[in-house]
């Protein structure tokens, strides 16, 4: 038993690396016989206690190595002379442990750019740490739960004021306008903050100040400052843009640089918050219920922001008075670093991402760079009995352990070298292309995150690839080498197998989640809607900012509009209909309505005013009773039409000509439309009706929310073959027409595909790195395929002399590897199955995990292997049998 114990490792090697080489076998087997005697005597602790008192002890100048540096650099040049004859020596295989393992180089590399975007939003701050955006959570039991980013104005002013640890707060929105330049209008977007906007969001000021204090100031971007005055210096300059229902003149009194695309608060042209007061009714400004704008604050240095929240309830109270119950209403402050991939919290004015991708993605390379290091393993495993003999070879010339793994490691190291240098050269050419696949402009900059991120890549890959020939072939006896070849073969092969075993459950899970993905993309842009998408536009109307103080008229305004558009267009043939409406396709968060039944139980649906024309403009199915006539005013006054959802949700049986449910009981249900998904299908239809005269059912709600602007937009539908010049004459008629409104149009079937960007770009970069993982696997077979045969040479000659025919012979290599394949299949498909399961939760509407996408899958990668496996394969069942038996 004892003679299977082993001193301490660590000791024997710190003894091997210092131990003059002419002297070190046979002292290390004069302690190991020591050892092994105190073990028998005094038990393995003192043995071991003994073995490392040893090793110190022999730690003299007359037993280490001499000249050690020179000898060193020696030692490491002979390495890699070494290492270069090897790697001279096998072309083929260095070739494809190259390609490898730079083509897993440039994918890391291109992810970690990216990664590296999202994970900076909003770090370049000098105050970043310290700034917190305000979230409100109202909860008033089930079903009425709301939770907002957006924040009651009096938020900010009260904090300020409340708690010293404040130092500075700002309040920021956002309205869509139109700057009058001559006789052009021009679209565009005002923001809005407080004075203290800069403490918060430092930014590089190119020219004035950079300052919103008063309310004549007006600060733009570069962007915005060319845009609106040419080449011309904006500075001092005057500017005409609409607020409200008036125009007003601004004087530019700073430009600053463009922000950054890794910044979460981002503007065009700043005013003073003032300004966006005055459209709001003056109980807005300090009811706690009502909520508009973003509230950020910054904290005083080493203030923490959960002791300030543990003390926040205190003003609420205060503020709310009898309204308030312990926990209906609550106020929190999120981080401003943690609001850009932060999904778990309602997205404010910018939108959210997903850290969810970023995972994904990163697991994704990091499983392309495995598959790389992989083949590097797989081939040293083929190449092993040759390896294992030259180890043989070197340990009989009196090499130690070390030395051969230091070789070993060396060859791993310079492969990966020339890789990494070849990588980063790859990634500088595809950065554009993967840039584009990935919505982001990226750059590969000399950092130092970067430097030392390919370091560490470089580095890491080097010693995990070159560790199983530095750790498992470096340890055999010389004696065993030379008497069973190493007694290996059955390991090795077993290793090899479950190498390329492996490689193949990668590749078939990149396929499987691939297909997956772009059959669920393909659902969502293929789904019917329940309304047409093609060739409709859509064109906001900048109204007068009255919708707080005159919804009525608001609409109203709207439709006299639309009215002489319509009119303007009668000419245009190509022009069928000229709908208007509150909200359209493809724009999120419509308005939401909320009261509180008779039994008290609170009830929230979604509303769009529309006009008369609205149903006919999107080819919305009507399933029963029917849509607005423009010649029954009771139905225009007293008429909606809901959807099924609604339906089923209120229980009408016979909801054509139905009242309403209580307490909208004036309004009569003219038609139910088919389901119409005015959410993406990310989230299930909800309750919702279309009404034209909406005044009567907002004197019955207790919650009205504009998660988006409903300004009037013009909706036209058109039947052309020549859009361009559809789109021309359009514009002309409606500049004559509406001289105050700029003519800014969206299509709506971009505008609702655009919903799902996210997955898109996953999917495009899913693509790539599933091709890019089968090329790397096929590399791996492709080599590994030529050492099997290389070794079955001599079999596959005594087989045709038998007289196995060519068929058979590629029968016998195809069967090793396809039933490889089927066994990786049977481990994959299970894991695949679960990960897309649970991706596809996200969706309210998802296809399933089907058969046709697992056989697609097993197909592919069959496909692939079997090209790659069919060169080699032939030609060794067409060699002459004679040369066969002559090669051993």
């Amino acid at each position: 038993m004892e003679n299977n114990v082993s001193p301490p490792t660590l000791a024997r090697r710190l003894f091997e690396w210092y131990c003059n080489p002419a002297i070190c076998e046979e002292l290390a087997g004069d302690m190991e016989e020591a050892y092994h005697r105190r073990m028998a005597e005094e038990g393995k602790l003192k043995a071991d206690l003994r073995y490392w008192l040893n090793v110190l002890m022999f730690f003299q100048p007359r037993f280490i190595r001499r000249g050690s540096a020179g000898h060193v650099m020696d030692m490491y040049g002979n390495y890699l002379k070494v290492a270069l004859r090897s790697l001279t020596k096998q072309k083929g295989y260095a070739a494809i442990n190259v390609a490898s393992l730079l083509i897993g180089f440039a994918f890391c590399i291109m992810i970690w750019l990216y990664v590296q975007y999202e994970l900076s939003f909003d770090g370049h701050f000098a105050e970043g740490r310290n700034i917190y955006r305000a979230w409100v959570k109202e909860d008033y039991g089930e079903g009425e739960q709301f939770f907002n980013t957006v924040t009651p104005i009096p938020l900010g002013p009260d904090l300020a004021a409340t708690y010293p640890e404040v130092r500075a707060f700002t309040r920021f929105d956002m309205r869509s306008t139109v700057v009058k330049q001559g006789n052009r209008l021009l679209e565009g977007t005002m923001h809005f903050a407080d004075e203290g906007f800069f403490d918060l969001f430092d930014t590089e000021v190119v020219s004035g100040e950079a300052s919103v204090a008063d309310l004549e100031s007006i600060v733009l971007t570069e962007s915005a400052a060319k845009k609106h005055f040419g080449s011309e210096g904006a500075l001092g300059q005057y500017m005409t843009v609409q607020l409200g229902n008036r125009f007003e003149e601004f004087i530019v009194r700073g430009v600053v640089a463009d922000q950054r695309a890794t910044q979460s608060v981002q503007y065009d042209m700043l005013v003073n918050y003032e300004h966006f007061l005055d459209v709001v009714g003056p109980e807005s400004r300090t009811n706690y219920f009502n909520i508009f704008s973003e509230t950020y604050v910054l904290l005083q240095e080493g203030a923490w922001a959960a002791d300030l929240e543990g003390r926040l309830p205190a003003l609420v109270k205060r503020v709310l008075g009898e309204d308030y119950q312990p926990g209906s209403y609550v106020v929190g402050l999120q981080p401003l670093e943690d609001i850009h991939l932060n999904a778990d919290i309602p997205a404010g004015i910018a939108p959210v991402s997903d850290a969810k991708y970023i995972y994904i993605l990163s697991a994704v390379a990091l499983l392309i760079l495995l598959v790389a290091c992989i083949n590097f393993v797989t081939l040293a495993v083929g190449r092993s009995l040759s390896r294992v003999k030259e180890v043989g070879v070197r340990k009989s010339l009196g090499a130690m352990r070390g030395q051969i793994m230091s070789q070993f490691w060396a060859e791993a190291l310079l492969t990966t070298f020339v890789a990494l240098v070849a990588g980063i050269a790859l990634a500088a050419i595809l950065l554009p292309v993967f840039s584009e696949l990935a919505g982001v402009k990226l750059s590969l900059e000399l950092s130092v995150a970067n430097i030392l991120f390919i370091l560490l890549l470089g580095g890491g890959t080097g010693l995990l690839a070159g560790s199983y020939p530095s750790l498992f072939l470096s340890r055999f006896h010389p004696a065993g080498i030379f008497h069973s070849g190493g007694g290996t073969g059955r390991n090795r092969e077993l290793m090899r197998r479950l190498m390329v075993g492996f490689q193949f459950v990668l590749s078939i899970l990149l396929i499987l989640g691939t297909l997956t993905m772009q059959r669920q993309l393909a659902y969502l842009q293929n789904k019917h809607l329940g309304f047409e998408q093609e060739q409709l536009i859509t064109v906001p109307q900048h109204m007068e900012s009255k919708v707080f103080k005159d919804f009525e008229g608001y609409i109203n305004e709207g439709l006299q509009r639309r009215n002489l558009l319509a009119e303007a267009l009668a000419s245009v043939s190509e022009v069928e209909v000229v709908g208007m409406s509150t909200h359209t396709f493809g724009q999120q968060g419509w308005t939401n309505i909320g009261w509180q039944d008779e039994k008290g139980v609170y009830e929230e649906i979604t509303m769009n005013v529309v006009d008369s024309r609205f149903i006919d403009a999107y080819g919305i199915d009507i399933k029963a009773g029917r849509g607005f006539d423009e010649d029954n005013r009771a139905g225009l006054n007293y008429g909606v039409v809901v959807n099924e959802a609604f339906v089923k949700h209120f229980g009408i049986e016979d909801p054509a000509g139905a009242a309403m449910p209580r307490p909208f009981g004036d309004y009569t249900i003219l038609g139910v439309a088919r389901d119409f998904h005015y959410q993406s299908l990310h989230s299930p239809v909800m309750p919702a009706l279309l009404v034209v005269s909406p005044m009567g059912l907002l004197k019955n709600i207790t919650n009205l929310d504009f998660a988006t602007n409903p300004n009037p937009k013009i909706t036209l539908k058109l039947n052309t073959a020549d859009l361009p010049a559809t789109m021309d004459r359009i514009e002309k008629i409606w500049k004559e027409t509406l001289r105050d409104q700029p003519f800014d149009y969206s299509f709506v079937d971009m505008t609702l595909a655009s919903q799902y960007s996210q997955e898109k770009r996953l999917s495009r970069i899913m693509w790539l790195t599933t091709l890019l993982g089968i090329a790397i696997s096929c590399m791996g077979l492709f080599g590994l395929v030529t050492l099997s045969l290389t070794k079955r040479t001599k079999e596959i000659g005594i087989r045709k002399v038998m007289g196995a025919s060519s068929g058979q012979v590629m029968g016998m290599v195809y069967r090793e590897f396809l039933l490889l394949i089927a066994l990786s299949f049977g481990i994959a498909m299970p894991l695949a199955w679960f990960g897309m399961e649970h991706w596809l939760q996200e969706f309210a509407y998802r296809i399933g995990m089907d058969a046709g996408t697992y056989l697609l899958a097993g197909g592919i990668i069959t496909a692939v292997a079997s090209v790659t496996i069919f060169y080699h394969s032939w030609q060794a069942a067409r060699n002459n049998p004679v040369y066969a038996l002559r090669s051993e």
